[in-house]
């Protein structure tokens, strides 16, 4: 017995609504565990922000790197000697201009980002050894669904306010 294709379209729609509302429980619950990452950081916001940028984009000038936080070249000069004397960036002459130095993230820098940012990897490990080996496979199933779609997709996500669900 087939289900009509309404009851299809109303079953989508109950499901992309009770997802959408899970993922919103499940950042409120992360969020407080990721701001208190970043209170016990050591870095402060300006610092995480340079050290993401140059997780993303790579090695960078100075001048580049200041352009993109929006700050002066002086500002950004003392913000990675900071990040240099604590081992989470690095800094080296330029290839084609020893007059200009480029700074890139050392693996502390990006370890400190992902952490700061993301959290622990442990915690996260516990959580999904909670689940029933059944939850596990439906939740990896899921994700990778969802991956495989965001992949597809390329570019930037979608206008929200343009969504729509298709069957």
């Amino acid at each position: 017995m087939t289900a009509h294709p309404n009851e299809a379209d109303g079953d989508r729609r109950r499901h992309v609504e009770q997802v959408l509302a899970h993922q919103e429980d499940l950042a409120d619950l992360l969020v407080g565990r990721r701001l208190e990452q970043l209170a016990q950081s050591r870095l402060t916001a300006q610092q995480l922000r340079a050290l993401a940028v140059l997780v993303l984009d790579g090695e960078r000038t100075s001048s580049d790197l200041a352009g993109v936080l929006g700050i002066t070249a002086a500002t950004v000069s003392g913000l990675v000697d900071r990040l240099v004397a604590t081992g989470m960036a690095a800094r080296r002459a330029h290839p084609d201009d020893g007059r200009v130095r480029l700074v890139s993230a050392t693996a502390a820098g990006a370890r400190a980002v992902r952490v700061t940012v993301l959290g622990p990897d442990a915690f996260e490990v516990a959580l999904l050894d909670r689940l029933t080996l059944d939850e596990l496979a439906q939740l990896s199933t899921g994700v990778g669904a969802v991956l495989r779609v965001m992949r597809e997709l390329g570019g930037p996500p979608p206008d929200p306010g343009s969504a729509q669900l298709t069957g």
